[in-house]
C-alpha cells in the first residue's frame, strides 16, 4: 500500500453503503440534441493528455460553465431514478487503446473525494468503428482515497495517488482469498490485463456500451474496460455523484 494512503472511518463507509444499488443500463435514455451537445462541448474543449488518452475534468469547486452546464443536466434528467444528489466531478474521455489508457486499469471512481460518494453516469458518445466494447463491473469494492487501481498502465504510474498491486490489496471489500478469476470471461473480455490482476475478483455485470445509453454504478466499485484492441476511437462522458 502506498504509505500516504488515507482511509475512511466506518462510519463513512456505512453511510456510503446506505446509497447502494446494482448497476443499471438505461438504453435510448438520451435524445439525439443531448448527445449532438455533448458531443459539442467535447471537440471544443482542449484536449488534455493523460496516459496516452484525452481527458478533461471539471470539478465542482472550478465553477465551470461546462461544469455547471451538465450538472444541472444531470441533476434534473436523473431525478426520478437516483432521488437528490450533487455532482462532484465530471470527465471527458478519449482512448484510442485499452492498453495504455487508465480506464483499463481495474479501479475505483474515487479520487480524493471527501463527502459521501455515490454514483457514477457513464453515457457512451463515441465508437468507432461501431463493434461491441463493454463495462466490466466486479462485485468488490474500495471506499478510501485515491484511485485505487490495482496494476499500473505499463510502466507508468497512473493519475491516482494509490497503485495496489496484485495480491497486496486488504483494504478490498468482499474479496474473495484463493478465488482465481473466471478464464472464459477473461480470454472473452480482459486479455488486455495480467491475469494475476483479477485474483480475488468475481463479476458483478458485464454492460454493453450503446450510444444513446447511461450506465449507472456505485463509485465504489472496482471496474475496467474490456480489451477493444479493434476500436479506433472509444470516446465517453463520465459523472461522478456524491450526497
Amino acid at each position: 500500500m502506498n504509505s500516504n494512503e488515507k482511509f475512511r472511518t466506518e462510519a463513512e463507509i456505512i453511510e456510503i453503503k446506505k446509497h447502494y444499488s446494482p448497476p443499471k443500463h438505461y438504453r435510448n435514455f438520451l435524445i439525439d440534441e443531448e448527445i449532438d451537445r455533448f458531443k459539442e462541448i467535447y471537440n471544443h474543449i482542449p484536449k488534455r493528455l493523460a496516459v496516452d488518452a484525452y481527458r478533461n475534468s471539471f470539478r465542482s469547486e472550478d465553477n465551470h460553465p461546462v461544469f455547471q452546464e451538465i450538472s444541472l443536466w444531470a441533476r434534473q434528467r436523473f431525478h426520478h431514478l437516483l432521488g437528490d444528489f450533487n455532482v462532484s466531478t465530471i470527465f471527458f474521455y478519449e482512448s484510442p487503446t485499452p492498453a495504455s489508457a487508465t480506464d483499463s486499469t481495474i479501479h475505483a471512481d474515487l479520487w480524493d473525494d471527501e463527502r459521501t460518494v455515490d454514483k457514477t453516469i457513464l453515457i457512451p458518445l463515441v465508437i468507432e468503428p461501431n463493434l461491441d466494447t463493454f463495462t466490466i463491473i466486479f462485485e468488490q469494492h474500495y471506499y478510501h482515497y485515491g484511485a485505487a487501481y490495482i496494476g499500473k498502465v505499463g510502466n507508468k504510474q497512473v493519475f491516482g495517488p494509490t497503485v495496489i498491486l496484485p495480491k497486496n490489496y486488504d483494504k478490498i471489500d468482499r474479496l474473495k482469498e484463493n478465488h482465481y478469476f473466471n478464464k472464459e470471461i477473461y480470454h472473452k473480455h480482459l486479455t488486455h490485463r495480467a491475469y494475476s490482476n483479477f485474483y480475488g475478483l468475481t463479476i458483478c455485470d458485464i454492460i454493453k456500451w450503446r450510444i444513446g445509453g447511461a450506465i449507472v454504478f456505485n463509485r465504489t466499485h472496482l471496474h475496467c474496460c474490456n480489451d477493444y484492441f479493434d476500436l479506433t476511437k472509444r470516446a465517453w462522458l463520465s459523472i461522478w455523484t456524491h450526497r
